[in-house]
């Protein structure tokens, strides 16, 4: 804030690398956590529930929540 050069890099202009892949890996490690999170929920609920297709119409709902979230930040990130 006072104008101190500590390291000597005020000269230097800032020049990030490959900013055109940033929201590709954001929309990757988006849809990937909502792979992994459901596939958690649903392998948890195998001690509950013992049939399949109930543990399906179970985990509908939240998945459905959870897909729709996903999509608004991919809409977001992604423009």
């Amino acid at each position: 804030g006072y104008g101190w050069d500590i390291f000597g890099t005020a000269h230097v202009s800032f020049n990030p690398f490959y900013p055109e892949i940033v929201p590709l890996i954001q929309g990757l490690l988006l849809l990937t956590g909502l792979y992994f999170g459901i596939n958690r929920v649903y392998l948890s609920l195998t001690g509950l529930i013992s049939e399949p297709s109930k543990r399906k119409k179970t985990i509908l709902l939240p998945s459905l929540f959870a897909l729709a979230v996903v999509n608004i930040f991919l809409k977001l990130y992604l423009g």
